[in-house]
């Protein structure tokens, strides 16, 4: 029953999900001042093979296509991305696949079509083909050595010669209708998409899109120290230690601010008009140490770097000469809608104007030691973080020997993604609770046990990676 009810549903979720065999690759733009069309292209690797109509849901998941090739000057730039040894793995005729196909329909003339609906008149096939349907129904379109030119060949990519061993994704979408595509403004940190899907959260929402809600990179080409950096916002108030949890649970830490170019970079983004609730603004990474004397104390970051730099309005006061005895003021925000530093209570001064209701993330961590931070490597897809945590899967795999050689997905540690691990899912569907197996079946961390789960556990079906 499991077993076809795995088969019942894959259909529905396909789209969700983006298959684990995938090695990502880093994503370019074409860009106008090229002679391009701004849009955004990637290679996607599959070196166990993939069929066209599980690429097509795939690129679709990342809010992309299969790549539609309209003009010469586009089959250069997408052969030049394309042509790596292991994207031609066993013939030079059978390489990734791009987004055109065969339309058949019954009474009708067979039609090639690209998957987004842009008219076919450009054409770049091998001498002899198309060559038809045939013994092997070759109705999908690959791309070859041969100058990038293409090749039919049948949906399921595998043949006794050779495998289609990757795609080519393309991303043109501007949701917003800002004349920009909205991939290279989620990759800048222009506009958020929290969920991961290649769609902006304010398009997901059908909200305004506010510029700058992103993650944004404080590059060292600017002076920088290449860290990320995020404002959350709550609807209710949330206090340091919930905010430094959630920070954590995406792969951050609360903002630790060590100069002042810092922090007017980290001011910038936290002075939105959503962040502050009265005067009170958005939760830092200081903390003060239990017992250390007030109001001055012993100050830390969160995130165990040095506490040296403070801002404007330190030293703090634990709440001034009238506090009351038992304050204590051992957190630390921005206040007075300016860059201001002040202490509050952990809980977020739920007593004063409101309380607290946003916090800045930070991601500085560089898990493999190759000088890049890490989340800024998985969003350019230079790593692979396929439970969407924002730390990389190799970090993980060599560090948590319990996840089955990374296979996050096996919920119930049997080594094998299959029909129990599908009724643990099911049976926690909903609002994550408190109880371990609820926890694992929240494969991205949302919160909510829902179909971006469902079909990230149906995309990893079968036995765990050796």
């Amino acid at each position: 029953m499991l077993i076809e009810m795995k088969f019942a549903v894959t259909s529905l979720v396909t789209s969700l999900a983006i298959a684990a065999s995938a090695n990502a690759q880093v994503a370019v733009q074409w860009p106008r001042s090229a002679g391009g069309n701004g849009h955004w292209y990637r290679l996607q690797l599959v070196p166990n093979g993939i069929g066209w109509t599980t690429a097509k849901a795939q690129a679709i998941a990342m809010g992309g296509h299969l790549a539609t090739v309209t003009s010469s000057d586009e089959s250069a730039f997408v052969f030049a991305l394309a042509n790596r040894p292991e994207a031609f793995p066993n013939s030079p005729v059978v390489g990734p696949w791009i987004g055109g196909y065969l339309e058949q329909v019954t009474g009708m003339p067979a039609t090639w079509k690209w998957v987004n609906g842009e008219s076919w008149q450009y054409t770049n096939w091998l001498p002899t083909n198309p060559d038809g349907p045939g013994t092997w129904n070759e109705n999908r379109t690959c791309l070859t050595t041969t100058n990038g030119k293409w090749n039919d060949f049948n949906d399921s990519g595998v043949q006794p010669c050779c495998k289609v061993a990757g795609y080519v994704v393309e991303w043109e979408a501007d949701c917003n209708g800002d004349g920009v595509v909205d991939f290279g403004q989620i990759q800048a940190g222009i506009l958020s998409d929290a969920n991961a899907n290649g769609v902006p959260d304010c398009c997901d929402q059908a909200t305004t899109c506010a510029m700058g809600t992103g993650p944004i990179e404080w590059r060292v080409a600017d002076g920088g120290n290449g860290h990320w950096y995020q404002l959350r916002t709550t609807s209710s108030v949330i206090d340091w230690s919930a905010a430094n949890s959630a920070a954590i649970a995406i792969g951050g830490h609360l903002a630790s601010v060590l100069s002042a170019a810092e922090d007017l970079f980290v001011f910038a983004i936290a002075n939105q008009p959503n962040a502050w609730s009265g005067p009170l603004g958005a939760w830092l990474g200081g903390k003060q140490v239990p017992g250390s004397g007030e109001p001055v104390g012993t100050w830390i970051w969160s995130s165990g770097e040095p506490w040296g730099y403070v801002g404007p309005g330190w030293p703090p006061n634990n709440g001034g000469p009238n506090a009351p005895p038992w304050m204590d003021e051992n957190r630390l925000h921005y206040i007075d809608r300016a860059r201001v530093w002040n202490d509050l209570p952990e809980n977020g001064s739920r007593e004063n104007n409101g309380g607290v209701h946003s916090f800045i993330v930070e991601w500085s961590a560089d898990c493999n030691g190759d000088g890049s931070v890490d989340f800024g490597q998985i969003r350019a897809g230079q790593l692979v973080d396929d439970n969407a945590n924002n730390v990389p899967d190799v970090c993980e795999c060599s560090t948590h020997p319990e996840l089955h050689a990374c296979c996050f997905w096996d919920v119930v540690t049997d080594n094998r993604v299959d029909g129990a691990d599908l009724a643990a899912v099911l049976s926690h569907w909903g609002p994550v609770g408190s109880d371990s197996i609820s926890l694992l079946c929240d494969f991205d961390h949302s919160g909510t046990i829902d179909g971006f789960d469902l079909g990230t556990l149906l995309a990893h079906w079968g036995p765990c990676a050796p």
